[in-house]
């Protein structure tokens, strides 16, 4: 009997360590875990290219997708009106389609990056697609953080609608950007 209680001991604290549990690494108020991505241009991007600059992350399934393009679109739109916050979309897609969706939509403000050289992001940032069709790729996921990239608000974008959410998240910018750029329109 005894042996059988260390058994499922043993079992639950291997379950805990090892289960991706999505509320455990990245709740608000928590530090983001360092990242090795590469942009559009090949370069190498790190957490410390950005330190001191409050960030917000999309972590899309893909630049091909309706969905994501939308979420690349009004990212940029609000980059340009909040250059103090640095934008960063992040897919698995390789930096030479992120090269070629950027010139053709005239990105400026985002910064795309992709992860797929970097075999610890989806784990650490939690959002790898464990199950269905999808297995492998990443959830929509979006964070913002201040400047020491402590996270202030994160969400999962598969409910909803993503643009509305990041617009809704301008209040928050304000915050961290006091003066954004105004644009008569």
């Amino acid at each position: 009997m005894l042996g059988h209680e260390i058994k499922q001991t043993d079992y639950k604290l291997l379950l805990k360590l090892y289960t991706n549990d999505r509320q455990q690494l990245l709740d608000v108020g928590t530090f983001l875990p360092n990242f090795h991505l590469f942009d559009q241009k090949f370069n190498k991007l790190t957490l410390r290219n950005y330190e001191y600059i409050p960030m917000l992350i999309n972590v899309i399934l893909g630049i091909e997708t309706s969905d994501c393009i939308k979420v690349i679109l009004a990212s940029e739109k609000l980059a340009k009106r909040y250059p103090c916050i640095k934008f960063l979309v992040i897919t698995k897609d390789l930096p030479f389609s992120l090269a070629k969706f950027h010139e053709e939509h005239k990105i400026k403000h985002v910064t795309l990056a992709s992860a797929f050289s970097d075999p610890m992001f989806a784990k650490n940032y939690q959002v790898l697609v464990g199950h269905g069709h999808l297995k492998g790729l990443f959830y929509r996921t979006t964070i913002l953080t201040d400047y020491m990239h402590k996270v202030l608000w994160r969400d999962s974008m598969r409910n909803g609608n993503a643009v509305e959410k990041l617009n809704k998240l301008s209040t928050i910018f304000k915050e961290i950007c006091p003066c954004p750029i105004r644009f008569n329109s």
